[in-house]
């Protein structure tokens, strides 16, 4: 799959409008126990409006706050109180331009390296021979190209 630079600043524009809820997005004690609270909703009246039993609507509550809530359960809470879902990935660290230049940074110096050893040992290894002006221009090569292999 061939990402275009068009499609990489999109995708990165989005993990910006993101990142700036990231540090937003995870409560103690779930979103769906903390929503419920603040609007003084019973379990009951939960259940009821999310058509499923009060028992069902604590039991989400749990799974929320452990992880395993399903995005469909998610949104049916949502939808029942007119409120929105919000999900998305969010960068750890780096940009995916810069993991993509790492990654291409290391294919290109196995590369290069492997050619040079080759060379090396057919003695065909020019005096002029620049290994890092030869990784640097490998590096390129494989972000225009985006090969698969980059992510071996």
């Amino acid at each position: 799959m061939k990402i275009n630079i068009l499609s990489l600043e999109r995708l990165e524009h989005r993990f910006d409008q993101y990142s700036k809820i990231e540090s937003a997005s995870s409560v103690k004690e779930g979103w769906i126990q903390m929503i419920r609270s603040g609007l003084n909703i019973s379990l009951k009246q939960l259940g009821k409006k999310m058509k499923i039993s009060p028992q069902s609507v604590k039991e989400l509550e749990i799974r929320e706050k452990n992880g395993s809530a399903t995005l469909k359960a998610l949104r049916n809470f949502a939808e029942s109180l007119n409120l929105k879902l919000v999900y998305g990935f969010v960068p750890n660290g780096q940009t995916l331009s810069e993991m993509i230049d790492e990654r291409a940074q290391k294919l290109a110096k196995e590369i290069v390296e492997r050619s040079a050893q080759t060379m090396f040992l057919e003695n065909q290894l020019n005096a002029s021979f620049n290994l890092e002006k030869s990784i640097q221009l490998k590096k390129e090569e494989i972000k225009l190209r985006m090969p698969s292999i980059l992510w071996d």
